[in-house]
C-alpha cells in the first residue's frame, strides 16, 4: 500500500506542479484582447489602458433597439465584430466628424449584407431621409457572405431585436473572474506551448506596435490563413453579387459604402521576416473595384500607414483595429461620403 501511495505521489507531483505554475501564471498575467485570451498570451495592462486613454469622450454610435425614431437617422451601419467597437469604433469617428449620429444595426449570427438587403426589401430605409448605408465585413468571411446573399429576402424590424447583440466591453480581459484558475485556460495554455493554438506568431522586420516587449511581433488568428479554400470562379461570383448589392441600394436612392475589414495577417504579412505562410491574394480579385467610390478595401488604406511607421493600426493582442485604425477608416468613409454627395 505504501509503495502504491509513493508511486501515485511521484506521478501526481508533475501535475500538481503544472497546476501550481498555471495558477500563479494566470493570477499575475493579464490575457487581454481576443488573441491574448484565445492563446493565453500575457500582455501588460498598460498597453490596453494607453489605448483607452485616447478614446473619444462621447459616443455618436446608437445601437438599434426597435427605436420608433429610426427613420430620423441618415447614416446606418451594418457589420460584424469590427462594427461593435462602440466609443472606439469607426461609426463614432464618423459621427464626430459630421456631427451626426450613426445607427448601428446588427443581429447576432446573421450576415450584415443579408440583413441590410432584407430590411431594404421591407422598406426599412426611407429614401427621403437615409443618405448612407455602410456595410462592413471581415475579409476571411467576405466570399462566403457574398456567395450566400439572398436578394429576395424580406426582414422585419422586430426580427433584428429577436437576438440582439451584447455590447463588447471596453475593459480588456482585466477582471479577476477572467483570470480565475480553470481547466479550459490550462488547456489553452498547454496548446500554446505545444503549437496547437489558434493564435499564430511571426517576427516582423519593423516595430508595428507600441507594446514594449513585443513591438515587432505579429499575433494573428489562424483562420486568416484559410483563404486558399476559395476557387477563382467562386470569388468572381462573389464579386458579381457585391456589384449587384450596390446596384440594389442605388435603385432605392440609398448610397452604399461597402467596407472590407482586411485580415490582420493580410495587412502585416509583407513585413514578416522570412514569412513561412502563403500570401493572401483574395482582395486582388477586387482590385478593379478599388476605383469605385462605394467600395473600400481597408488593406489599401491601412497597409501604407503601417509602412509609413504608424503604430497600433491593429491592436497587438487582438484581431481588430485599434482606435487608430477605426479613425483612419472613418476619415476615408467620410471622404467618400463627401464625394458621393457631389455626384
Amino acid at each position: 500500500m505504501k509503495k502504491f501511495l509513493l508511486l501515485s505521489l511521484v506521478f501526481a507531483l508533475p501535475l500538481y506542479g503544472l497546476f501550481a505554475y498555471c495558477y500563479i501564471f494566470f493570477q499575475f498575467n493579464y490575457m487581454t484582447g481576443d488573441l491574448g485570451r484565445m492563446g493565453e498570451i500575457p500582455f501588460d495592462r498598460d498597453y490596453g489602458r494607453t489605448l483607452i486613454n485616447n478614446y473619444l469622450s462621447n459616443n455618436y454610435t446608437v445601437n438599434y433597439t426597435n427605436d420608433k425614431n429610426y427613420r430620423n437617422y441618415t447614416i446606418f451601419s451594418f457589420g460584424d465584430s469590427f462594427s461593435d467597437a462602440e466609443i472606439a469604433g469607426y461609426q463614432n469617428y464618423i459621427g464626430h466628424i459630421l456631427g451626426d449620429s450613426v445607427l448601428n444595426v446588427r443581429k447576432s449570427g446573421v450576415d450584415a449584407a443579408r440583413l441590410a438587403v432584407g430590411l431594404l426589401n421591407a422598406g426599412f430605409f426611407d429614401a427621403k431621409k437615409t443618405k448612407f448605408v455602410v456595410i462592413q465585413r471581415v475579409e476571411r468571411h467576405l466570399i462566403d457572405a457574398l456567395l450566400h446573399l439572398d436578394f429576395d429576402k424580406i426582414s422585419s424590424k422586430g426580427e433584428v431585436t429577436e437576438n440582439s447583440f451584447a455590447k463588447r466591453p471596453i475593459a480588456d480581459g482585466d477582471t479577476i473572474g477572467y483570470r480565475a484558475f480553470n481547466f479550459g485556460r490550462i488547456s489553452n495554455w498547454v496548446k500554446l506551448k505545444i503549437g496547437w493554438t489558434k493564435v499564430k506568431e511571426a517576427q516582423l522586420g519593423i516595430n508595428a506596435f507600441s507594446q514594449k516587449e513585443r513591438g515587432n511581433k505579429l499575433y494573428f488568428y489562424q483562420d486568416d490563413l484559410n483563404f486558399a479554400r476559395y476557387q477563382p470562379h467562386e470569388i468572381e461570383q462573389a464579386k458579381a453579387n457585391l456589384i449587384r448589392l450596390h446596384e440594389k441600394f442605388a435603385e432605392k436612392g440609398v448610397c452604399l459604402i461597402y467596407v472590407v475589414a482586411a485580415d490582420k495577417y493580410d495587412v502585416y504579412s509583407e513585413f514578416i521576416v522570412n514569412n513561412p505562410y502563403p500570401e493572401n491574394h483574395t482582395l486582388d480579385y477586387f482590385s478593379d473595384l478599388s476605383q469605385e467610390n462605394w467600395f473600400l478595401n481597408t488593406k489599401d488604406l491601412l497597409q501604407p500607414k503601417v509602412r509609413e511607421g504608424c503604430l497600433d493600426v491593429y491592436k497587438i493582442n487582438d484581431t481588430h483595429w485599434s482606435y487608430i485604425g477605426h479613425r483612419l477608416v472613418a476619415e476615408e468613409i467620410v471622404r467618400r461620403m463627401s464625394c458621393a454627395t457631389k455626384l
